[in-house]
C-alpha cells in the first residue's frame, strides 16, 4: 500500500515532497485556527507526519477552507494514511465540490484494497459532476490499472456506471474495469454499446482492437482498418493499425503508415517512438535512431525504454561510448537492464575491469540490489571465460537468498558449471529448483536438453523435456530441446517436425545448427547447406555452427 501511496501522490494526482513553504496559506479563518495551521506544518517539517495529520484533520472539521482541505489530504498521503487520506479527501470534497478534490477521491477510492467503502462518495461524484462527467469517466478509466483490487473494482464500476447508460463514457469504462479482470467478452460488449453511442470514440475503438488482438490479431486489424476507413483523421486508431500490422509481419505497410503519421503529427513523441521501433526491428539503425532521438525531444513518455533501445542500436553498429552513454541515461525500473548490457558488451570487447568496476559502482548506487548485481557480474566473468570466478559469485549471491532469487541463481550457476564440465555441479543444482517448484519449466529444460547433448541418459532426458513441454509448448527452445533428443533417440522425422517449428520461432545459432545437422543426415543435404550457410551469414564467429559445417563437411 506504501508503494501505491507514493504512485498516487508523486506521479497521478502530481503533488511533489510536501515541505512547510510549499502549502498555501488559508485566508479569512481566526488566529487560533490559523495558529494550528502553522503547528501542523511544523510538525510536518519536523518529520512528525501523524502529529500533522491529526492537526490538519482536527482543523478541517472546524473549518470548510478548500486550502485546509486540500492541504490535509495533501498530508495524509504523503504519510501513507491511507484511511485518513481517503476520508480527508471525502471532507475536503464535501465542502468545496472542487473537480480536484472529486478526482483525488477517485484515485483513492480505486487504490483502496477495499473500494465498496467509498461507493456512496463515488456515486455522488459522479452525480455532482453535470457537464464535466466526460471528464472524470476518462480520469476514472486512467486509475483502473492502479487498482488496488482490480476483483473487487470491477463490480463497484459496473454499478456506478449503471445510471448512466446513455453516455458513452460510462460504457467505456466499464470495458476498462472489465478488462482489468480478463472479462473479455463483457469489456467487448460494452465498448460496443460505447460506439453505438459515439461512433467516433477513438479510445473505444482502440480498446477494441486491442482486447480482439490478444487472440484473433487479424480480425482486429480488419476492424481497425474499417475504422480507419470511415475515421481518416483518427490519429491513435492509424497508429494502432500500423502497430497491428508490424505484428501481423505486415512490416513495410507498418512503416509506410508510422512515416505518414510522422509527417502528420511532427510533435507527437509516441508516434516518434513508434517509427524508431519499427525503423529498428527492420534493420534501418541510422533512421531509427533519428527517430528515437525525436521522442526523447518530444519528451516521450518512457525515456528509459528509448535510451535501452538506442544503447542496442549503437552496440550493433560497434559504437561502444555510444551505447554506454545512452545506457547511462536509464534511471528508473530499467536500470538493472541497462547496467547488464553496458557490462556484457565491455566483457565482450575486452574491457573486464571496466565491466566489473561498472557493476560495482552500481551496487553502491542500489545495494537493494546488490544480489541481482552480483548475477551480472557473474555473466561478465563468465564471458571473459573466468568459469569459477563466476561460480564463487554466484555461490556468494545465493547467501540468502528467498526461493525465487534462489532458483534464479542456481539456473545460471548451472549454467556456468556446464562451462566448467562440472555436469554433476549442474546437475545438483538443478535438481535443487526441481525439487521446490517441480513444473520448473525452464530448469525441466535445462536438465534435459543437458542429458541429452552430454550424456547418453537419452531417455530420462525424454521425460523432462515431455513435462517442460507440456508446461510451455510454444517454447521455442524447449521445441529445439525435444527435437534434438528425438534426433539422439533415431526418431529422425519427429526430430526435424519438431526443430523446424523450433527454428520457424527463433532463428538462432544452435537452433540452425541443430536442424541443419538432421536435415543433412536425413538426405536433405542442399537444404541444410543453405540454412547453415545462412545462419553463418548471420552469425560469422558462432562456435556450434563451425563446428557442425565442419563435422559434416558442408562447403
Amino acid at each position: 500500500m506504501k508503494r501505491l501511496l507514493l504512485s498516487l501522490s508523486l506521479a497521478t494526482i502530481g503533488l511533489q515532497p510536501v515541505a512547510a513553504e510549499e502549502a498555501a496559506e488559508p485566508q479569512g479563518l481566526t488566529p487560533q485556527i490559523l495558529y494550528r495551521f502553522l503547528l501542523g506544518e511544523i510538525a510536518q517539517q519536523r518529520g512528525q507526519g501523524g502529529a500533522a495529520v491529526e492537526l490538519f484533520d482536527l482543523l478541517t472539521e472546524e473549518s470548510a477552507d478548500p486550502v485546509l482541505g486540500r492541504r490535509a489530504a495533501q498530508l495524509a498521503i504523503a504519510n501513507n494514511r491511507f484511511g485518513d487520506a481517503l476520508r480527508l479527501t471525502a471532507r475536503w470534497y464535501n465542502n468545496s465540490k472542487s473537480p480536484e478534490a472529486a478526482e483525488w477521491l477517485v484515485a483513492l477510492a480505486l487504490r483502496s484494497p477495499d473500494p465498496e467503502r467509498s461507493r456512496i462518495p463515488l456515486q455522488q461524484v459522479l452525480t455532482d459532476a453535470g457537464s464535466r462527467r466526460d471528464a472524470l469517466w476518462r480520469y476514472y478509466a486512467e486509475q483502473l490499472p492502479e487498482a488496488g483490487s482490480p476483483t473487487a473494482v470491477y463490480p463497484l464500476t459496473r454499478d456506478l456506471t449503471e445510471p448512466y447508460k446513455t453516455e458513452a463514457g460510462a460504457w467505456w469504462v466499464r470495458a476498462n474495469a472489465a478488462a482489468q479482470v480478463n472479462r473479455k467478452d463483457e469489456a467487448l460488449d460494452a465498448l460496443e454499446q460505447a460506439l453505438r453511442l459515439n461512433d467516433n470514440f477513438e479510445d473505444a475503438a482502440v480498446l477494441r482492437a486491442q482486447l480482439r488482438a490478444r487472440n484473433e490479431l487479424a480480425e482486429a486489424s480488419k476492424q481497425l482498418q474499417a475504422y480507419v476507413s470511415s475515421h481518416p483523421k483518427a490519429m491513435r486508431a492509424r497508429l494502432m493499425l500500423a502497430l497491428s500490422l508490424a505484428d501481423l509481419k505486415r512490416g513495410q505497410e507498418a512503416l509506410a503508415m508510422l512515416q505518414a503519421l510522422r509527417k502528420e503529427a511532427p510533435e507527437s513523441a509516441e508516434v516518434a517512438y513508434q517509427l524508431g521501433r519499427q525503423l529498428a526491428g527492420m534493420g534501418q539503425g541510422k533512421a531509427a535512431e533519428g527517430a528515437l532521438q525525436d521522442a526523447i525531444r518530444l519528451r516521450y513518455r518512457d525515456t528509459d525504454t528509448v535510451y535501452l533501445l538506442l544503447g542496442r542500436l549503437a552496440a550493433e553498429r560497434g559504437d561502444v561510448d555510444a551505447a554506454l552513454r545512452a545506457w547511462d541515461e536509464v534511471e528508473g525500473g530499467a536500470f538493472l537492464s541497462a547496467q547488464r548490457q553496458a557490462a556484457e558488451l565491455l566483457a565482450r570487447k575486452g574491457r573486464l575491469a571496466e565491466a566489473r568496476s561498472r557493476v560495482s559502482e552500481a551496487i553502491a548506487q542500489q545495494p537493494a540490489a546488490r544480489r541481482d548485481f552480483l548475477s551480472i557480474d557473474a555473466q561478465v566473468l563468465s564471458l571473459a571465460g573466468q568459469h569459477q570466478q563466476a561460480y564463487d559469485v554466484l555461490t556468494e549471491a545465493l547467501q540468502g537468498a528467498d526461493e525465487e532469487s534462489d532458483a534464479d541463481l542456481r539456473l545460471q550457476r548451472s549454467f556456468v558449471a556446464e562451462k566448467m564440465n562440472r555436469l554433476d555441479w549442474l546437475e545438483q543444482d538443478l535438481r535443487i529448483i526441481l525439487k521446490r517448484q517441480p513444473d520448473n519449466a525452464t530448469a525441466l529444460n535445462a536438465l534435459g536438453y543437458t542429458l541429452t547433448d552430454r550424456t547418453d541418459r537419452h531417455t530420462e532426458a525424454l521425460t523432462l523435456i515431455s513435462k517442460a513441454l507440456e508446461k510451455e509448448p510454444d517454447n521455442p527452445a524447449i521445441l529445439d530441446s525435444m527435437g534434438w533428443v528425438k534426433f539422439k533417440l533415431g526418431q529422425l522425422a519427429e526430430a526435424t517436425d519438431y526443430l523446424r517449428t523450433a527454428y520457424s520461432k527463433l532463428q538462432e545459432p544452435d537452433v540452425a545448427a541443430h536442424l541443419g545437422e538432421v536435415l543433412w543426415l536425413t538426405g536433405k543435404q542442399a537444404e541444410a547447406r543453405a540454412l547453415l550457410q545462412d545462419a553463418l551469414k548471420k552469425h560469422p564467429d558462432e562456435a556450434v555452427l563451425l563446428d557442425v559445417m565442419k563435422r559434416l563437411q558442408v562447403k
